[in-house]
């Protein structure tokens, strides 16, 4: 398969992704088809507000895989069959989320379809793109042992509040353009599974790229605490 298009995400490491598509509301993102496509190929497509994107995990390559892997949600402890999870190191290198669609319009010479709610890491390529049809694609009597809901959320708050009165004038103009987006992020506990639920050891600092920052941080008493606040626009 050759890929239609790439993505462009404010998710620039794996490391924060949330692992399913729709928990970070504030994740906007945008797929440029290839220039080959015009507009008529997504004639109609605002007639769906959400969409189905196949996609590559294109960092996993080369990573191998294993048939049995250790799901997050299971604490990184309990095993659990490659097809009875949604691991990104698979047989096949592809992904498949549902997303919300925005709009769609041209820019230069390229389609762009803008999204919300996504789980890509930047410059993903793409595959396919289909509409969401709720009549078939939601399954109402659908039922699940051990991921029957995103989970808890942990409150972000900031070490001090200097962390942003520091940055210059134009990173405190994006950092309050994408503050929710880094909270929203965090909220999900990044850190891998066997950290989660407890307090970071003593001086344990976390570190992530997200949108235009690098943002550090630690965990205690149940929140996630931002140390440092970075400005590293992205490319």
């Amino acid at each position: 398969m050759e890929p239609i298009g790439v993505i462009k995400s404010p998710y620039r490491q794996r490391f924060a992704i949330p692992r399913q598509p729709g928990l970070v509301k504030s994740a906007r993102c945008k797929i440029y088809l290839a220039e080959s496509f015009s507009l008529n190929a997504v004639k109609g497509i605002d007639e769906f507000t959400h969409i189905w994107v196949v996609f590559k995990f294109h960092h996993s390559k080369g990573q191998g895989w294993k048939e049995v892997v250790r799901p997050p949600r299971l604490g990184g402890k309990e095993g659990r069959g490659v097809f009875a999870t949604r691991s990104p190191f698979r047989p096949n290198d592809i992904g498949l989320s549902v997303v919300k669609l925005l709009a769609h319009y041209e820019e230069g010479s390229q389609v762009v379809l803008e999204i919300e709610g996504g789980d890509f890491l930047d410059s993903t390529p793409v595959y396919d793109i289909k509409p969401y049809l709720p009549y078939a694609d939601s399954v109402e009597e659908a039922t699940s042992s051990w991921a029957q809901s995103e989970g808890a959320r942990l409150e972000v708050i900031y070490e001090v509040d200097e962390l942003i009165q520091d940055l210059n004038p134009r990173a405190q103009v994006l950092f309050h353009e994408q503050a929710r987006f880094i909270e929203e992020s965090l909220s999900l506990d990044p850190r891998p599974a066997y950290e989660r639920g407890k307090d970071a050891k003593a001086g344990q600092i976390w570190g992530v790229l997200l949108g235009d920052f690098e943002v550090k941080f630690t965990a205690t008493h149940g929140a996630i605490v931002i140390t440092k606040l970075e400005y590293e626009p992205a490319q």
